[in-house]
């Protein structure tokens, strides 16, 4: 077992014994522990269904996992991790290949393609500009959609390519800032993914928004953008997350995690 896998266990352990076994902590507890096995995912990917990767058991509550800017797409081994341990919590999980996500040339191609997922209904899981893709599914057709939950996803991105601009700018950003604008105008690039950008204030379905404090790719301002004027939503913004990784922080910020975990977990089913 991992030292950060101990610690978790331990501290909900801990409170296990100072508290009843109520519903609500139960719950905490079992995030908890999916929280601690993101070091150490389950082996349950189940099948490829041409471009998509799809774990857990048939006929669990479907959520459809959104990768973000990135060209291994649903082979990231972060999106990996984080299918394998949601499908442990009792969801069958699928993640498509989005084709302009995965070029770093975001667009209405990869709102099309995630939508062919979603079967008679499904809960979305988005990372990163994935996330932004989702809230803008769920806006369109919300009686598709169970609910969304989004990791590090910015709510717009003319504010991202400036920050690229700037001083110290990470070079990833860098690299997706100028992918996106190569050939053509940094306004067209713009209107290109106007598709893919969500009206919040439009979204129905429950909205559970994600984002670490320190986020190096996407600033925490983003959560409160998404959040604030969507009727449905809850946000945390936390220490446990960088952009789409999960960081070693003390234990009472990953208690608060994982009650958050539980709560969306419930809500998605």
């Amino acid at each position: 077992m991992s030292r950060r896998r101990a610690a978790v266990i331990l501290v909900l352990a801990a409170l296990a014994l100072c508290a009843p076994a109520s519903g609500p902590l139960r719950r905490a507890l079992a995030a908890g522990d999916a929280l601690a096995r993101l070091g150490d995912p389950p082996d349950n990917e189940r099948a490829r269904e041409g471009d998509t990767r799809v774990y857990g058991r048939p006929g669990a509550p479907r959520l459809v996992v959104l990768h973000g800017v990135h060209r291994d797409g649903p082979e990231d081994p972060r999106i990996d991790a984080l299918a394998r341990v949601v499908a442990g919590a009792g969801f069958e999980v699928r993640v498509p290949s989005l084709p302009g996500l995965r070029a770093l040339r975001p667009g209405l191609a990869d709102r099309v393609r995630a939508e062919q997922e979603l079967g008679g209904g499904a809960a979305m899981l988005g990372v990163s500009v994935g996330g932004t893709v989702a809230v803008r599914i769920a806006e369109a057709q919300p009686e598709r959609v169970r609910g969304v939950w989004t990791i590090g996803a910015p709510r717009e991105l003319r504010s991202v390519l400036a920050a690229s601009r700037r001083a110290g700018a990470d070079p990833y950003l860098r690299e997706v800032a100028a992918a996106m604008t190569e050939g053509r105008s940094e306004a067209a690039a713009l209107r290109a993914m106007v598709p893919i950008l969500p009206t919040p204030s439009r979204v129905r379905v429950p909205l559970f928004v994600m984002h670490g404090s320190d986020d190096e790719l996407i600033d925490p301002s983003h959560a409160h953008a998404l959040c604030e004027p969507a009727p449905r939503c809850r946000a945390l913004v936390t220490p446990v997350l960088s952009h789409a990784r999960v960081e070693d922080t003390g234990l009472g910020e990953r208690y608060r995690f994982a009650r958050f975990l539980a709560a969306l977990m419930d809500a998605l089913r």
